[in-house]
Parts: C-alpha cells; structure tokens; sequence
C-alpha cells in the first residue's frame, strides 16, 4: 500500500509542477504600483509594488500615463528630477533595488508613453503675506446727478466697495519648469482699515523679472433719487481712499510620475527599470518654487452724504 501511495503523490508533484504559471495580464496601472521593469525579449512591461511583489505585466501599446494634477504642466527632464528635494531618496531607492551600477538616468521615454513625468503648479490658492503697512491717502469727493425739471427729482449714482490692481513680478525662480506660464488665485488677506480679505486671479512666469497685472472692481453701483426745490443743487460727496500694500508669495510646481533608470548591464534579469515618484516621496521632496513680489493698489468709497444747496 505504502509503494502506491508514493507513487500517487510523486504523480501529483510532477503535474504540478508542469503546471505553467499564469502571468496576470494588466490593461490599467494598478494604483499601489511603484516600480517597473521593461522584458525587452516579450516587449512587456512588468509592474511591482513596494513589497517587491510582481503585480502583473502590461503590453507596452496599453501602458497608460499617470493623471496629471494640478494648474499649468510641462514634461520634467532627467536633469530636473535630479534638481528635486527628494532626488538623494530616489537615487538611494534605485541603489538598494537594482545597484549603484553604471546607468543613465531618463524621464519621457520615446518608445513609452509621452509625458511619463511631468511637473506642474499647484491649483491650489496662493497666499500673498503683506510687508510693511499699506500706504493711504484719503480724499473727500463729490458727484453730480441728472436733474429733471426746474424743480423735480435728481439722479445720484454712488459706488461703493473696492476696486483692486494687482501687480506681481517674479524675483526668483525655480530650477524646475523653467518659462512655465500660469494663471494663479492670489489670497489677499484682510488688511485693517483696507480690504476684507478676497482672492485675485493673475499670470505668473517661472522666469525672474516677469512682470504682470491684474485688476478686478468689486464696487457695486446704485442710484439714489432725491427731490431738489427750485434754485437748488443737489450733488453727493463721499471719501475716496487708495491704498499700496507690498507683498510676496510662493508658487510651488509639483513633480509626478516615473523616472527610468538605464543600467549598462542587466540587474535583476533587466537592463530598464523605473520607480513611480509619486510612491516613494511625499509632496515636499517633489516640488521646488518659484517667488514673486506683489504691489497691491485699491480704491474705496464709501461715506457717501446728499448735500443740497
């Protein structure tokens, strides 16, 4: 009995054994991928997660692009991915992996899907911190109306709020998306005796001494009608302040995706591999910013009196 059922098991080991192992085929990116391997022999592209585990392969016709996040974008160069916060860790992760090996660094391989890194401003709004106090003059005003008859109604109009100009020069700026131009909300916060706090919409250039302008009226307009008797002239006086506040920001532009590493000999059974920055580092270690210095100006009025004389 004991012969027949080594026999049975010894059939069984050997069927399992020559049982192929499938490879799970893949037409998206698996979001907990953060490495890769190019089979230059099958013209595949294998994907691992952090644990080093083979998650499956992709044809290279299917292998999608990251998502892009984020304002204005450009394709990120080898050079400039070398310029990031992070790029110690990347280089110390592709060492730990693969080697410190003769390679070649590269981003937005040709023979793999454009823009396989990128880097772009943030959408998120930009804070202006003020410098200094604001510099003011205040003036007493006054406007006219339409009159109807000799003795009869007059037509005021009156404004009232704020009317901003916002002047933004960029005074540094980053090594990375060199020349990238955006548009960007500015948060202007409350200035006393100034301003409620808004926000402004403006273009920025990551290139030192760019300059540019926005405004935005945000005075509303009202009529008032008042009765002048005969012989009278009715006007409205009101207070006309105009403001300048200096102040300065930061844009910060955000690196994402992969970056390849092209080794002269074969480490780990392949000569391409590539790390997903956007898994290995946290935001911080994949932007860089760029400064700017801001003159805001205003106009407000308000206090408005009807005089009739």
């Amino acid at each position: 009995m004991a012969p027949v059922l080594y026999l049975i098991s010894l059939a069984l080991a050997l069927v399992a054994h020559a049982s192929p192992v499938v490879e799970r085929r893949l037409t998206h990116m698996p979001r907990n991928a953060t490495k890769l391997a190019v089979d230059e022999e099958s013209g595949t592209v294998i994907l691992f997660d952090s644990r080093d585990e083979r998650l499956g392969v992709m044809e290279r016709d299917t292998f999608s692009s990251f998502d892009r996040r984020g304002g204005a974008c450009t394709a990120l160069s080898a050079d400039e991915v070398q310029k990031l916060p992070g790029w110690d860790k990347l280089k110390d992760y592709a060492n730990k992996n693969w080697g410190n090996y003769e390679r070649q660094i590269a981003t937005n391989e040709k023979e793999y899907p454009e823009r396989a890194a990128s880097v772009c401003a943030t959408n998120e709004q930009v804070e202006l911190n003020v410098n200094g106090d604001p510099q003011c003059t205040t003036q007493s005003q006054s406007a006219g109306g339409d009159f109807s008859g000799t003795s009869g109604t007059v037509a005021l109009s009156q404004s009232e709020g704020t009317a901003y100009t916002l002047e933004t020069t960029t005074t540094k700026s980053s090594d990375v998306a060199v020349g990238l131009k955006t548009d960007i909300s500015v948060g202007i916060p409350e200035i006393a005796d100034v301003t409620w706090g808004t926000s402004l919409t403006t273009t920025v250039t990551n290139s030192q001494g760019t300059t540019s302008s926005t405004t935005n009226n945000q005075q509303t307009t009202s009529t008032v009608t008042v009765a002048q008797a005969d012989g009278q002239t009715c006007k409205l006086d009101f207070t006309s302040q105009t403001c300048t506040t200096k102040g300065s920001g930061n844009l910060p532009f955000i690196a994402t995706g992969w970056v390849w590493f092209e080794y002269k000999k074969k480490t780990k059974n392949h000569w391409l591999w590539a790390v997903n920055m956007d898994a290995i580092l946290d935001e911080g270690d994949r932007s860089v910013s760029l400064s700017f210095d801001s003159i805001l100006s205003t106009e407000t009025k308000s206090q408005y009196n009807v005089v009739c004389q």
